[in-house]
């Protein structure tokens, strides 16, 4: 892909350019596969809600949050958060969702580091 020689400049502008182009390929590329699996499982019968709700025609950047990967903040939130908000505070409770969204990401040694 041409824009992917603009991930190595130092320019501001071409890492303007790159955020937002790159931004774009990863919401089209994800959200296309979950469309797909969306339209499968109604298919079989099997309700589920959609992944994204419209992200970029967010007001702020907490709605755009909120929009994006809908089913993994569902998870995070009634798995990790709610309970152990519960038992030990929310700052624990930020750090394991944290830890937990980016184990599910690819977490790797040099995050740590």
């Amino acid at each position: 892909m041409p824009f992917l020689v603009l991930g190595d400049s130092t320019e501001p502008l071409d890492i303007l350019i790159f955020s937002i182009v790159f931004e774009f390929y990863v919401y089209f590329n994800f959200s296309g596969l979950t469309f797909v699996v969306f339209g499968l499982l109604n298919a079989a019968g099997v309700r589920t809600t959609l992944n994204f709700k419209m992200p970029f025609s967010a007001r702020n950047l907490i709605d755009y949050w909120q929009r994006w990967h809908v089913s993994l903040s569902s998870v995070l939130k009634d798995i990790f958060f709610t309970p152990i908000k519960r038992r030990c505070g929310v700052l624990i409770a930020v750090m394991v969702v944290f830890l937990s969204s980016a184990a599910w990401h690819g977490m790797s040694l040099n995050f740590f580091i």
